[in-house]
């Protein structure tokens, strides 16, 4: 059983997450509120999630469950996975000690399925050579530590940390709030504004890598000039003939 220090959640616990995961084969990016943070967003942790390939998830469970953290006791009543979450309940999750926190794993393809998956040799490579793919401790790129602004860029000891950029982190929520508008739409919509308000404010985000539409959806959103529903109408069919141009194509 790998001994993880479930006591603490600081960013030598992530570390040792996703060195579990690279153990048992398997490649990962962090997502969710931890990520927030490492951007400079003053998230509230409520736990931490990781994106895995699809077909790596049977290892990536096995890995998990043969640690010391805690399986869920009931999952139709904890907060990650009961019907009411305010986003799409992981592909599996279990607690950090006795606390509600937790570690979960999504499934790339409901996340980032726009882009290539994380290479094989990535932690391997001194910098990720995909510019949809940083290190969590590229202090050239993310922000320092700052008092009330998050953790901010982790330390280069120990087992590395896989993040999206922040134009693909962008990006996939604005594909999300696309995919699971009646839903969940309004969760991915507050973390564009979180983009907004503190990554792009920042200068972290370089909008110019998003595709044309989403790039003219994130100036108007940024304006606040114009209906939600009406930009989120043309964003929708920007994505539904993106697909159907992908089955045309036998792609």
């Amino acid at each position: 059983m790998a001994q993880l220090k479930v006591d603490t959640h600081d960013q030598d616990f992530v570390k040792s997450i996703s060195q579990l995961l690279s153990d048992a084969g398997v490649p990962s990016v962090l997502w969710g509120d931890y990520l927030l943070t490492v951007y400079g967003v003053p998230s509230v942790i409520g736990g931490i999630d990781f994106i895995i390939p699809d077909e790596k998830l049977p290892a990536a469970v096995a890995a998990l469950k043969r640690s010391n953290l805690r399986r869920c006791p009931d999952p139709r009543l904890c907060a990650v996975s009961r019907e009411d979450t305010p986003q799409p309940a992981p592909s599996f999750h279990m607690h950090i000690g006795t606390s509600e926190l937790d570690v979960s794993i999504r499934a790339r393809s409901k996340t980032l399925w726009f882009i290539p998956p994380v290479p094989e040799n990535l932690y391997s490579d001194t910098r990720p050579q995909d510019s949809r793919y940083i290190f969590a401790s590229d202090d050239s790129i993310l922000p320092p530590p700052r008092h009330g602004r998050g953790r901010g860029a982790f330390s280069k000891e120990g087992f590395p940390v896989v993040v999206p950029t922040a134009h693909t982190m962008l990006e996939a929520y604005m594909r999300l709030s696309i995919a699971h508008r009646d839903e969940y739409g309004g969760f991915y919509i507050s973390m564009m504004a979180y983009v907004a308000q503190y990554i792009d404010a920042d200068g972290l985000l370089n909008d110019t890598k998003l595709p044309e539409s989403c790039r003219e959806f994130w100036h108007d959103f940024k304006l606040g000039q114009r209906r939600t529903r009406e930009m989120m109408d043309e964003l929708q069919n920007y994505f539904d003939n993106e697909s159907t141009g992908e089955r045309r194509g036998g792609r």
